[in-house]
């Protein structure tokens, strides 16, 4: 059986010499900085302009973007400023969920990403082609006709690497896993621990240190380039030539990361296919990335960790092949002996979990993934029950860390 997933891709392109993709995104920029203060100014006058009403009134002249590309351009400017009202809305009913207050989208752009919808996308000589309008050279890149037409393209400007070309693509895949039976798996994400997984037989940690050391890494490199920025002036040569040193080092990091993450969930996917499980439940920590109160050096760990980007990976590959992936609530699930239900007061302060009254002994990120499993299997009555093999013997932990050298899809002791 196949399924069409949508799926997206990103190839780093450059400019001509005429600076045609520039200049469309300067001109992409100033529809949507028309469109921003025209909102704007009738919002001071207590008139609220839907978009279409924002439509009618902005007259910035087209003369690279093609009609989609600049409706589209508008159209992220007016959904800028409903994400701020809804954001403002939120902030006035519970200010203790954000950092700070909503600002709104004021701010003059001078370049703006490029939209290209369906309409302006053709496939023709193993050619990419964007149109720019009626009877105009359309924008040309080499393409592999085998991968069919994108459904969306967008061209932005990442400061690391320039121009960039992202589009969507219908793809097929075969679906692996048979709903037939639900199995789960339960995922506890962490800091220390970037994941530890639960599958009713096996513990698996997933450890996080190699993560950890390079964010530490990139917080120190823009420390010390920030530091050398304070004695210089702004925009001169010396300047410039610091910040694109630094932007080249802290590609190579973030780069390093992102294969990390990827080599990581890949390995969660493929053990949850290997034990025919359907679905992956995890638990929510997102919140905690809100307001930290666990001294500087802790808060920097726990922001800065991609705990979040690894779940997401795991959502994109389990479901590709049919496999279902959910977050439910983690309250108590570190506190809370899986085998007679004791909560403690606080979280354990070790690595290790010790049930001051049957006297259970298990690591503490595992802990956590078998209490999510029993979540998900009793429901609200799940601290009262015990999973059969908690009862008895739990296999001890299996390892997992990333080794660049060696095949990192394989468990370690």
């Amino acid at each position: 059986m196949e399924q069409v997933n949508q799926r997206t891709y990103v190839v780093y392109i450059r400019d001509n010499k005429e600076n045609t993709i520039l200049n469309m995104a300067k001109e992409s920029a100033n529809v949507y900085n028309q469109a921003l203060s025209i909102f704007w100014d009738f919002f001071d006058d207590n008139q609220f302009l839907s978009m279409f009403d924002v439509q009618k009134h902005v007259d910035f002249p087209r003369t690279l973007l093609h009609s989609d590309s600049y409706l589209a351009a508008l159209q992220q400017a007016y959904k800028a400023i409903c994400s701020f009202l809804a954001s403002k809305k939120s902030y006035e009913k519970n200010p203790e969920k954000f950092n700070g207050k909503p600002m709104p989208p004021r701010e003059d752009k001078e370049t703006f990403a490029i939209f290209f919808k369906k309409s302006a996308i053709r496939v023709k000589n193993k050619k990419l082609l964007l149109s720019t309008g009626d009877r105009k050279k359309p924008l040309s890149f080499r393409w592999n006709a085998k991968l069919g037409t994108p459904k969306y393209v967008v061209i932005s400007w990442k400061r690391e690497t320039g121009w960039q070309l992202s589009m969507v693509l219908e793809k097929k895949n075969k679906t692996v896993v048979s709903q037939i039976e639900e199995n789960i798996m339960a995922i506890d994400l962490g800091v220390k621990r970037i994941a530890a997984t639960y599958d009713q037989e096996n513990t698996v940690l997933y450890s996080g240190k190699v993560i950890l050391s390079l964010m530490r890494l990139r917080s120190k490199i823009n420390g010390e380039t920030q530091q050398k920025l304070k004695k210089l002036k702004k925009h001169s040569r010396k300047y410039k030539r610091i910040k694109r040193a630094n932007r080249r080092v802290v590609l190579r990091i973030n780069n390093k990361l992102q294969d990390i993450l990827h080599k990581t969930s890949r390995t969660i996917v493929n053990d949850a296919v290997g034990k025919n499980i359907t679905k992956i439940v995890a638990g929510d920590c997102s919140g905690i990335h809100d307001s930290p109160n666990l001294g500087r050096i802790n808060n920097q760990k726990v922001v800065q960790c991609p705990e979040q980007r690894l779940l997401r990976y795991i959502g994109d590959k389990f479901e590709v092949i049919g496999g279902i992936v959910e977050t439910i609530p983690e309250n108590y699930t570190s506190r809370t002996c899986p085998s007679c239900g004791n909560v403690k007061k606080s979280s354990p302060s070790g690595r290790e979990y010790r049930c001051s009254a049957c006297k259970f002994r298990y690591d503490r990120d595992g802990i956590g993934a078998i209490n999510i499993f029993k979540k998900v299997s009793f429901g609200c009555d799940w601290q009262s029950q015990s999973l059969p093999d908690v009862v008895g013997s739990l296999t001890p932990p299996i390892g997992w860390k990333y080794n660049s050298s060696q095949d990192c899809l394989v468990h370690s002791g």
